[in-house]
């Protein structure tokens, strides 16, 4: 990590030389007081994100750098091969409501098993409308941990050991396995990833165009192709993420609830509404509101699988960013090609990337728009509940963010599905079965119950028990 940091430094310095605080970011350290926070499911881009917010960069700075370092430190879930969604609030912008951006994993034309990723232009697309830092800056650090290497987290070992049945052997994988000696790694361990590193140092100096038209697209595309793609250049040039508008739900005390549009915006609607009146029979409601909010007969998706996260991120001036990626499946179709790891096209059966669900909660009062909570959910088809239940424990059970997050989950996938519970859930319910299970997806969470502008000392950042994450924030 001191290389990684030493690197993260001389950029910053170099771009901040000559400029005011208030005008350029600087070196990690510049900020003094509240700074912000972030939340991600691996630690180095924990780490990574709060140097950059520590060095004056925007909460989209943090969240592009958080991205790419855990594209090396675990790229299950934020492979570059991947796609997903943001969510982005900016409280000085007039009639500021959250903006939606969009950059799934696509479908080629032809057909095919490799999709077109979406990550890398989409974080294109956040830096370039609402980053400070130079690009090269936030692809740097997560170059030298694939570069010099980085000790294996608990986390992406464990995201090994939920594949270790079906990853297969192929050479291509090895980087992402074992690193250049292919030997199996364990938790603290050193490794590197000298071919993730070359994609990166390519997008850092070429940007994010550079993986859509330049040599590593032609490489990527000849690659893919050659594994059962069926992916043209203009389709890699032409395909693109998209601003939008975010589904909006009204809650108490002049705040609304943003979260993706589509099935995601239905699912999180549904379950706001029935748990927005609080009292002692949230719990009724809720259990009822799953079952007609997701509908899905037969055995659920994996409940808290890896081949999704999320991240989120709000720096010193209250601005914040909520993002969840996948791979599809962990990661994706187990292949690489052209040093990427590939995912498959978006699929209704076993995807995650469906139900990948950023929450941003805002004030919606004129001239106010300040920022009570940023979440994110992932882990599979309970991310949308998990997402909403925890925004519920502490906007209106009034818990304080981490014990929102630790507390106890519930899912119903069916009217007449079986009630899974996680241990110590209050389930008094008869007329239907009950399954204790051990996790429920996975939400990390900023939480500031009196608002982020108007005392950011009440906020809190918490990561979840159910994974290996790291939260920090606060003062700096």
């Amino acid at each position: 990590m001191r290389a990684v940091a030493a690197a993260l430094s001389i950029v910053l310095t170099l771009a901040g030389c000559g400029k005011s605080e208030t005008e350029k970011p600087g070196v990690p350290g510049m900020v003094r007081g509240f700074g912000g926070g972030i939340v991600t499911d691996e630690p180095r881009a924990t780490m990574i994100g709060l140097d950059v917010l520590s060095a004056g960069g925007t909460a989209a700075d943090a969240a592009v750098a958080a991205y790419f370092a855990l594209a090396v430190t675990y790229p299950s879930a934020a492979g570059v091969g991947g796609g997903g969604v943001c969510l982005v609030h900016d409280p000085d912008k007039a009639n500021a409501v959250p903006e939606l951006l969009e950059f799934p994993r696509v479908m080629p034309r032809d057909g095919g098993t490799i999709a077109i990723p979406g990550n890398i232009r989409g974080m294109g697309v956040l830096h370039a409308k609402y980053g400070k830092m130079r690009w090269e800056n936030v692809v740097t650090p997560g170059e030298q941990l694939a570069r010099a290497g980085f000790p294996v987290s608990r986390a992406y070992v464990r995201a090994l050991e939920e594949v270790a049945g079906v990853i297969g052997s192929e050479p291509d994988m090895a980087d992402y396995i074992y690193g250049q000696d292919r030997q199996p790694r364990q938790e603290g361990q050193p490794m590197r990833q000298d071919g993730v590193g070359t994609v990166l140092a390519a997008i850092r100096a070429g940007g994010a165009g550079e993986f859509y038209v330049g040599q590593t697209a032609r490489r990527f595309i000849e690659g893919a192709n050659a594994k059962g793609g069926r992916i043209s250049a203009e389709e890699m040039r032409t395909t693109g993420p998209r601003w939008t508008q975010a589904a909006r739900i009204d809650g108490p005390g002049e705040r609304a609830v943003f979260v993706p549009a589509g099935p995601v915006g239905g699912i999180a609607t549904q379950l706001w509404q029935a748990i927005a009146p609080g009292g002692p029979a949230v719990n009724d409601r809720l259990i009822a509101a799953l079952g007609r909010a997701y509908g899905v007969e037969g055995a659920p998706a994996p409940l808290a699988s890896v081949g999704s996260t999320g991240f989120v991120t709000m720096d010193r001036a209250g601005r914040a960013v909520a993002c969840a990626v996948s791979m599809g499946q962990p990661f994706g179709i187990k292949t690489a090609a052209g040093g990427i790891l590939v995912s498959a096209p978006p699929s209704d059966s076993g995807d995650e990337g469906r139900f990948l669900a950023p929450a941003i909660v805002t004030s919606v009062r004129r001239g106010d728009y300040q920022v009570f909570a940023v979440a994110a959910g992932s882990g599979g088809e309970t991310a949308p509940a998990a997402a909403i239940e925890v925004l519920g424990q502490m906007l209106i059970q009034r818990q304080a963010p981490a014990a929102a997050v630790a507390a106890p989950r519930l899912f119903r996938p069916s009217p007449t599905g079986a009630l899974m519970y996680e241990q110590g859930a209050q389930v008094g319910f008869q007329g239907f079965a009950t399954r204790e299970v051990p996790a429920l997806g996975r939400v990390g969470l900023i939480g500031c119950p009196n608002g982020a502008n108007s005392s950011p000392g009440t906020c809190g950042f918490a990561a979840d028990r159910r994974g290996f994450g790291l939260a920090d924030g606060g003062q700096m």
